[in-house]
């Protein structure tokens, strides 16, 4: 007997939750017989993700709520992260790779174990949200504190 992708299965169920309605209706319910429009799609982020043990993949997604002003401290993530802005603007950057903004209707992708110097909102005065999907093979904490000597010291 085969055993079930569970990487496969995760994914999916994300994007049904993300999708929801637009999925669940066909195009021939959703546009003739209800009379109600067809909703529009467009692929916000394509990328190739690393080999992962699916014995024990899953998805968390979660929603990070930036006041005005607010940031992160400096961190990474065990596992590759999917970041879409939901509202207002993001400021990010990885160790190695340019600074950012990404705008609301935006997404990025984050590598496993990536320095995350900056996570911010870029606005003094209005407030962001981001969507983060982390797709992760083993249990671990999503996120973990790095000291700031230690990305300071990899710049010298």
């Amino acid at each position: 007997m085969r055993k079930p992708n569970f990487f496969a299965l995760s994914l999916a169920a994300t994007l049904i939750c993300l999708a929801g309605p637009a999925i669940a209706q066909t195009k021939k319910t959703a546009g003739r017989e209800t009379g109600n429009p067809l909703p529009s799609v467009r692929q916000v982020l394509s990328q190739p993700l690393p080999a992962m043990n699916g014995n024990h993949l899953r998805v968390i997604l979660e929603e990070v709520n930036f006041g005005p002003g607010a940031s992160a401290p400096v961190h990474t993530h065990p596992c590759p992260v999917i970041g879409y802005v939901a509202m207002g603007a993001i400021e990010s950057k990885i160790k190695g790779a340019p600074e950012n903004v990404f705008q609301s209707g935006q997404a990025f992708f984050e590598p496993a174990n990536g320095v995350h110097e900056i996570a911010r909102n870029a606005s003094r005065n209005h407030p962001a949200r981001l969507i983060a999907i982390h797709i992760c093979d083993k249990n671990v904490p999503l996120s973990m504190p790095v000291a700031e000597s230690k990305t300071k010291e990899g710049e010298k």
